[in-house]
C-alpha cells in the first residue's frame, strides 16, 4: 500500500470539495477501500473520511 493523505471532512460541503481533488476516494465504512488499497487495486492520493458526518447514513 502506498502513502496517501487523510482528510476527515467536517461538513458535507468540505467532503464534496475534497472528493473533487484528483485521486481522492471517500471512506464511508472503510473495510472495502482499505482492503483494496492493501492489495494495490485502489491507490488513492487522498482518502476523505465521511463516516462521522450526520445525515449520510440514510
Amino acid at each position: 500500500m502506498r502513502d496517501f493523505s487523510y482528510l476527515r471532512a467536517n461538513s458535507v460541503d468540505a467532503a464534496r470539495q475534497a472528493a473533487a481533488l484528483p485521486g481522492a476516494m471517500l471512506l464511508a465504512g472503510g473495510t472495502t477501500l482499505v482492503d483494496l488499497a492493501k492489495c494495490g487495486v485502489a491507490e488513492p492520493d487522498t482518502v476523505v473520511d465521511i463516516t462521522h458526518l450526520k445525515g449520510l447514513d440514510r
